[in-house]
């Protein structure tokens, strides 16, 4: 009844319209098949975090057994990491350390993906962190029954909530979640689903940050308690001598968190309001980058922005920021990242995007300033501080004291107290 004769449809078009259509079919039909080896990684990824209904049963049963003794030994589940220093894996070996050191707690700490690289992980967060050598060490080889029972596991990055959530030799569950890990790829994507699953198992969280709580809340009626990021005081710091130094030179030093392959920095948003500065006020501002290697030429910006790339030590990555006077960070899922809170440590004034999720610490006109996310908006923000003393000097001071409010030992004693309720 509603049928339509597309040949005839086909008929009444233009010369030109049909061209196009008989172009677009022909490349339809000569695309290449999907790459076997590539469809056979990724069904194989998708079915290594599989669970089933009885899984689900089970896990809920361990939920809902509501144990409150004590804690004596801890299994976290941890993604292989690249580099023990991202802020993402550092942060979790702080809380560990601190459990291991102050609250009584034995970690076992078990990477999950690559290779077995136990024995090396344990000699470099050893040499960083001087209490985890008395910690266990294990690399995840896909057998739960190789792995120890414990009092609670803690899962981290969201995949590793697929091995917790069929691990039933446990009396407590946590996540502990630092950004709403879903947004970081396209939805519906393996990644972006999976993520968002992990958000309904019913673990309780440990939140990075009031701003993810409060949307973990609201989004999927998380139960859990946050903690406030800190900065370390023996890494990050200035004294008031170098802050009226930075605030009278002429030159002004603009430091940008520029990552080209992570969508949620805006990179290229970043890259083109930066040279719109450099184009106004050319030698009177310097502009490097940090926090991932890319070639200044590949992106046409030699000798108008100096990349750093990712730099080895956190005392070298801190030293830059106290030589720096304005700090350039945007972030559009719903954690601030670190950066915020390294900069304002360093007496950097800092420029962010609008991002409602953290709002609770970025306050604009009070600590940073905060712009719409284009070009000329973002650089307006920055030409703001480049031209007014005054503003820097008062970004500067309320930032120096909104990072001193907290200390990482006592977001650390919270969680502690909390995981043992």
């Amino acid at each position: 009844m509603f049928g339509i004769n597309r040949d005839l449809l086909f008929e009444k078009l233009s010369p030109m319209m049909k061209s196009f259509i008989g172009k677009q079919k022909e490349n339809i039909e000569t695309l290449p098949p999907p790459d076997e080896n590539l469809l056979e990684h990724k069904l194989r990824y998708v079915n290594s975090l599989d669970f089933s209904h009885e899984d689900l049963r089970l896990n809920q049963k361990v939920l809902g057994a509501q144990n409150r003794e004590p804690l004596r030994t801890l299994n976290w589940f941890i993604p292989n990491p690249t580099h023990i220093l991202y802020g993402g894996i550092y942060t979790i070996l702080r809380f560990a350390h601190y459990f291991q050191k102050n609250a009584g707690i034995q970690n076992r700490l078990i990477f999950c993906g690559g290779e077995d690289q136990a024995d090396e992980r344990k000699r470099q967060i050893s040499a960083e962190f001087e209490g985890l050598d008395q910690a266990e060490f294990f690399s995840y080889d896909g057998n739960l029954d190789r792995l120890p029972s414990c009092d609670a596991t803690i899962a981290t990055l969201w995949n590793t909530c697929y091995l917790s959530v069929k691990f039933q030799r446990t009396k407590k569950k946590f996540y502990f979640i630092q950004d709403y890990e879903s947004l970081f790829s396209a939805a519906g994507s393996v990644h972006s689903a999976l993520a968002e699953a992990t958000y309904r198992l019913g673990f309780r969280g440990i939140v990075n940050t009031p701003g993810l709580y409060d949307f973990l809340v609201a989004q999927h009626g998380l139960e859990g308690r946050s903690f406030h990021p800190c900065v370390d005081p023996l890494i990050y710091h200035i004294n008031r001598q170098d802050v009226e130094k930075k605030l009278q030179r002429g030159l002004t030093r603009i430091v940008f968190y520029g990552r080209p392959n992570k969508d949620r920095n805006a990179f290229e948003i970043g890259l083109a309001s930066l040279l719109k500065v450099k184009a106004r006020y050319q030698d009177q501002v310097e502009i490097l980058s940090v926090g991932d290697d890319w070639r200044e030429n590949d992106y046409g910006v030699e000798g108008r922005i100096k990349n750093l790339g990712r730099i080895g030590s956190f005392s070298e990555v801190a030293d830059v920021y106290r030589q720096s006077d304005i700090g350039a960070v945007m972030m559009f899922t719903k954690h601030p990242s670190y950066q915020p809170f390294e900069f304002m440590a360093s007496a950097c004034a800092v420029v962010s995007n609008v991002n409602d999720a953290n709002a609770w610490f970025l306050k604009d006109g009070e600590n940073c300033l905060i712009s719409e996310p284009t070009p000329s908006c973002f650089a307006e923000r920055i030409s703001e501080l480049v031209d007014d003393r005054n503003l820097r000097e008062r970004l500067v001071s309320n930032g120096l004291v909104a990072v001193s409010r907290h200390s990482w030992d006592g977001e650390c004693a919270a969680i502690a107290k909390y995981i043992n309720a």
